[in-house]
């Protein structure tokens, strides 16, 4: 058993320690303007230890100084601060908040177009079109809802689904569809919308706030998307003269979905054979010999409203066309009605249910579909994908 004095001096050393880990904790909260997780980190410990230390240290009587007023970081404005008093009424802890400059948002947009069109460094060199080509035959190739970046956990919804997935899955039900289909001479990519799920890093809908399951960043997901319709368009050009496409705006990517038709008509601008209609509106149609085909993604404008604008926004097509047809997404089920000789329908997705879905009970088929146009007689036949 040691002496008395030497267990005094033990003490006193355990003190001493503790005081310097003490006096440490509140310099690094000093030295990181307030920061308790940079602070933690810079010490050493997890962020709930250094908290106890703070903690300790308050006790002790031991406070950090109140970190002065920083010069705003370069590009950005103050807005305000949130601070933090103590019992005595002390300040312990600032919080200063800025926001970019307008100049600095706008760089911060040059550098995301910047880095969209990375991937499409060169463009489509022209490409001899094909030959015995079908003209009285247009194939409409409609994918929609994709959900690009959703995550799905088989356990909870019963389907895994992921980036990956969902990639592998489009660019196997295009291959099937473009190898059944007739030599149109020309074809629609018909992307009717929510080809991304999310509009940002944020996992969230634009307009309804409604939280989303995603699977990874979305600067990746924007690059896998681009790719993809890329890769389609190319091996659509193998197969018919004229390729159009249409890219409609979802509600899960209001803003996301410009970025296809930029990135397309820069990659394909010196092939004439590429056609993308880039119309801002919501609800746009087509024509095709003796038939009118409106698309919308169909949470805005509601599909029951959908055969009235197709008159409304069309008088001359309307009068000189016998077939008329509306088409959308967003409910990703079939479903279809006739109003005004209109044949409005609503087609299948080839993603899989999230978490939401599978809690409200939605559950429908997975599949991709590929409807063939004759000029003179409407819709003649029907190529399926399914999962």
């Amino acid at each position: 058993m040691p002496c008395l004095p030497l267990l005094w001096l033990s003490v006193l050393v355990s003190i001493l320690k503790i005081d310097e880990k003490l006096k440490a904790a509140v310099k690094a909260l000093e030295d990181h303007g307030g920061d308790v997780s940079a602070a933690a980190r810079s010490i050493g410990v997890p962020r709930s230890t250094y908290r106890d230390q703070l903690e300790a240290a308050e006790r002790a009587g031991l406070k950090p100084k109140p970190p002065s007023s920083p010069n705003p970081p370069k590009g950005m404005v103050p807005t305000g601060a949130s601070i933090l008093y103590d019992q005595d009424g002390q300040e312990r802890l600032r919080w200063e908040k800025h926001k970019a400059e307008d100049l600095q948002r706008y760089a911060a947009m040059e550098e995301t177009l910047r880095a969209f069109m990375k991937p499409l460094k060169g463009q489509f060199k022209k490409t001899k079109s094909p030959s015995n080509l079908l003209s009285y035959l247009k194939t409409e190739y409609i994918l929609t809802d994709l959900h690009l970046g959703q995550y799905s956990w088989g356990e909870e919804t019963g389907e895994d689904y992921d980036l990956d997935t969902a990639m592998r899955l489009a660019l196997a039900a295009t291959n099937r569809l473009i190898e059944s289909a007739p030599a149109s001479e020309s074809c629609l990519l018909n992307q009717l919308g929510d080809f991304f799920h999310a509009d940002g890093n944020v996992p969230m809908t634009p307009r309804g706030n409604n939280v989303l399951d995603t699977d990874t960043r979305h600067r990746k997901v924007i690059s896998a998307g681009v790719g993809l319709l890329r890769h389609t368009v190319i091996q659509l050009l193998a197969k018919h003269k004229k390729v159009e496409i249409r890219n409609t705006p979802g509600n899960h990517d209001i803003h996301s979905s410009m970025v296809l038709d930029f990135a397309l008509k820069a990659y394909f601008e010196k092939e004439p054979r590429v056609i993308v209609h880039d119309s801002p509106r919501p609800f746009w149609a087509y024509r095709f010999g003796n038939n009118l085909v409106g698309l919308a993604h169909g949470h805005a404008p509601k599909p029951n409203k959908l055969p009235g604008l197709l008159a409304a926004d069309y008088p001359e097509w309307w009068g000189a066309t016998q077939f008329k047809y509306c088409r959308h997404g967003h409910l990703h089920h079939e479903r279809g009605f006739t109003d005004m000789g209109v044949k409005c329908e609503g087609f299948p997705t080839l993603a899989a249910k999230d978490a939401w879905s599978t809690g409200e009970g939605f559950r429908s088929g997975r599949k991709m579909v590929a409807v063939v146009l004759h000029k003179n007689a409407g819709e003649i036949e029907r190529h399926i994908a399914s999962v």
